[in-house]
């Protein structure tokens, strides 16, 4: 809804460490979340990457410290940090005054079935491209730990 120069919102329903960065938290006073427990049906995708030639070329000790401070090490360090920022979005966004509701596991699913042919429209586009995209959508939620 737009309205006098300035968005408003019913609602919100998006990664909770977006939701001040964003200021979501300014133009709506709702909010929904799944119920404990849940899968959250949204997520932030962060990558590190480097370039395979460049990580080759670094000497062994170099490497070691590469190794040592990614994959899972560094996994777990955002997954805290990712944390941490939910915990404090839900604090404020309460202590703001507004309201954060929880969806049933029932509502979940009927989500889920609504927003079904996301999936299948995104894997048909990307397997016209020659990657299995049925697949990707899989992994995706395997590494998610969402199953569909």
């Amino acid at each position: 809804m737009y309205t006098a120069g300035k968005v408003k919102s019913d609602g919100s329903f998006g990664a909770w460490e977006l939701v001040f960065p964003t200021k979501l938290s300014e133009v709506t006073k709702y909010h929904a979340q799944p119920a404990p427990g849940g899968a959250f049906p949204t997520a932030t995708v962060l990558t590190v990457l480097m370039n395979k030639a460049k990580y080759d070329g670094l000497p062994a000790d170099l490497k070691a410290i590469v190794d040592k401070n990614s994959g899972p090490a560094l996994v777990a360090k955002f997954g805290a940090v990712f944390d941490d920022e939910t915990a404090k979005a839900r604090q404020k966004v309460v202590e703001i005054g507004n309201k954060i509701t929880n969806f049933s596991p029932a509502e979940i699913t009927a989500l889920k079935k609504a927003t079904a042919s996301v999936d299948e429209e995104w894997a048909k586009q990307v397997s016209e491209k020659g990657l299995d995209g049925l697949a990707l959508v899989a992994a995706a939620r395997r590494l998610a730990g969402a199953n569909k």
